[in-house]
């Protein structure tokens, strides 16, 4: 069942814009909407539903399988560990990948400030950084001396 028909528009080989037809389905609302999801939230909300249908139905399983009051116990004591290792597993690989993406996300701004700064201070043309009320936060190396050039020539 397709919810909507939207156009996607992407780059080819040559760099030409195409588009193409794109179908959202109702699997791909739902993972759009939990890729929204915070990650606090993404976590505890995988941790409660796994959880909930652990305890249901592992229960029911377990009085299906073993009858006898003697051995559920000891079996119910294996579920509640193995209950424990198998999310503390899903929340190692949640937590790591979400620290994988914040590690990329922070090379990358470390990156970008290296080169912005790179280039506020060895720009060959003057920038200014200002602020709300017009009034100059910053100036660069060079539009300093652009200034003092200017304030030479016109004073002289």
């Amino acid at each position: 069942m397709v919810i909507k028909k939207i156009k996607e528009f992407e780059l080819d080989d040559n760099r030409n814009i195409t588009d193409r037809d794109l179908h959202i389905t109702p699997s791909h609302k739902l993972k759009e909407v939990f890729r929204n999801f915070k990650f606090e939230y993404k976590i505890t909300l995988i941790y409660f539903v796994f959880g909930f249908l652990w305890i249901l139905f592992s229960d029911k399983l377990l009085d299906i399988l073993q009858p006898d009051d003697s051995l559920l116990t000891k079996l119910q004591t294996f579920k509640g560990s193995f209950f424990i290792v198998v999310t503390s597993v899903f929340l190692y690989l949640l937590v790591k990948g979400h620290m994988k993406k914040l590690r990329i996300a922070e090379t990358q701004r470390f990156e970008s400030e290296f080169r912005f700064t790179k280039l506020w201070d060895n720009g060959p043309f003057g920038l200014m950084m200002v602020g709300k009320e017009f009034q100059y936060k910053n100036v660069n190396p060079e539009f300093a001396n652009s200034l003092v050039t200017a304030k030479t020539n016109c004073c002289n």
